[in-house]
């Protein structure tokens, strides 16, 4: 029988940063991963660039419902500036791209995905792949890892680095949460973040396909200030775009709570109201003898979105525009600024990049990342409950806990 030092379940960018530490401070790890290869979800990270940090990186981009000490002190222990020292450490050259996001000068996630595996493999990590653990059990001072094919794996620690349920095709199915009850700990119920939200407005099925820059607010209860802006895409049930992404998470679990969640789109948000409604004045003037109310915000809108915002102000397709009154024009200002929608649920974790909810912080000691109610148990990435908005922030989440769990479960084995 084998025992490694510290069994890491999943490949993926926490479960190989996890082992890079555990091997870098002295310990022999071994990955234990269900995919044929590991990182397969880091491929499509960054639409296939792998944006891994950010430039504006604090504590306050993360969503839990736990204790934000333990986000704060990680981020801490293994911070942005740490991330990059280790990338070129590793071989992989930051670059700032689309704003503040670091992604490889390559721009192509398999560079990272290689440099994180050669690196593991470096400091003697054993890979075993196609290995989905179904059970961890202790018996006799070792965990036992056991897969779906009967194989067992030892380890004087484990650290669960199963990813959440986003992204199935990546091989996040969740069974990390089922390990983590079997071990005595709690879950807080996974919902799908950074994907789209539906609505119950039925004019959607006119604006499938649609996309147009704007500011996306939401408003829930006991949050301020969620608003964003970029592309906003309309599908045939509702609302998408990374605008919409960022605030998925908090409105899945909102609806889930039974809470009220609205959602407030300024579909010309570098215009002010008045500004609007002064160039309407005098397109009104200008072209009102033979431009039809249909037309009338072409210039402004997709024609698909201006169509649907002169039916929901009661104005008649073929009215010439000037027949306008100043109402009507007030009206249509109006809708343009605060275009309302009804969200009803989120996408499905199939297309959600990432999962809000998991094993509670509270459960986990801030400064390790070692189970509080199973010794030698660690967690880092996605299992845990924090998720971050699109930008590199889930990256850093699982490049810092990786290395902090890596780091302190070897350090107690060399005290042990």
């Amino acid at each position: 029988m084998k025992a490694y030092d510290v069994l890491i379940t999943g490949g993926g960018v926490s479960g190989l940063t996890a082992a890079i530490f555990a091997g870098k401070y002295g310990a022999k790890a071994a990955i234990l991963e269900g995919n044929d290869k590991c990182g397969k979800k880091i491929l499509s990270t960054g639409n296939g660039r792998c944006n891994f940090t950010n430039e504006k990186m604090d504590e306050g981009f993360y969503n839990t419902d736990g204790e934000r000490d333990l986000i704060t002190r990680t981020l801490s222990s293994f911070s942005k500036e740490d991330t990059l020292e280790f990338m070129k450490s590793i071989g992989i050259n930051p670059v700032i791209r689309f704003g503040t996001g670091y992604y490889p000068s390559s721009m192509q996630a398999t560079s990272v995905r290689n440099a994180l595996e050669e690196k593991a493999l470096s400091y003697g990590t054993k890979i075993f792949t196609g290995k989905r653990i179904t059970t961890i059990k202790k018996e006799k001072g070792l965990f036992v890892a056991v897969a779906e094919d009967g194989s067992e794996y030892f380890g004087k620690h484990v650290i669960l680095c199963t990813g959440g349920m986003a992204f199935k095709k990546s091989g996040s199915d969740g069974s990390g949460y089922e390990l983590s009850k079997s071990l005595h700990h709690s879950l807080i119920k996974p919902v799908p973040s950074l994907t789209s939200v539906k609505c119950k407005e039925d004019f959607f099925k006119n604006l499938h396909g649609v996309r147009s820059l704007g500011k996306v607010s939401v408003f829930i209860s006991d949050y301020d200030d969620l608003n964003d802006e970029g592309e906003i895409q309309f599908t045939k049930e509702g609302i998408s775009g990374i605008p919409v992404f960022q605030f998925s998470g908090l409105i899945g679990r909102a609806l889930l709570e039974g809470e009220n969640v609205d959602v407030s789109l300024d579909l010309l948000s570098h215009m002010r109201k008045e500004e609007i409604i002064s160039s309407l004045v005098a397109l009104k003037e200008n072209t009102g003898e033979y431009k039809k109310a249909n037309t009338l915000l072409d210039g402004y809108l997709p024609y698909q979105l201006s169509e649907v915002i002169i039916t929901l102000c009661n104005i008649k397709k073929d009215r010439k525009i000037k027949t306008l009154k100043d109402e009507d024009i007030e009206r249509v200002a109006s809708l343009i600024k605060d275009f309302r929608v009804t969200p009803v649920a989120v996408g499905d974790f199939d297309n959600a990049q990432v999962t809000s909810g998991g094993v509670p912080l509270s459960e986990i000691d801030p400064g390790t990342l070692e189970s509080k109610r199973m010794p030698g148990l660690y967690f880092a990435g996605e299992i845990m409950d924090a998720d971050g908005p699109c930008g590199g922030y889930n990256m850093q989440w699982a490049i810092s806990t990786g290395a902090v769990a890596g780091r302190k479960s070897a350090e107690r084995i060399e005290r042990e």
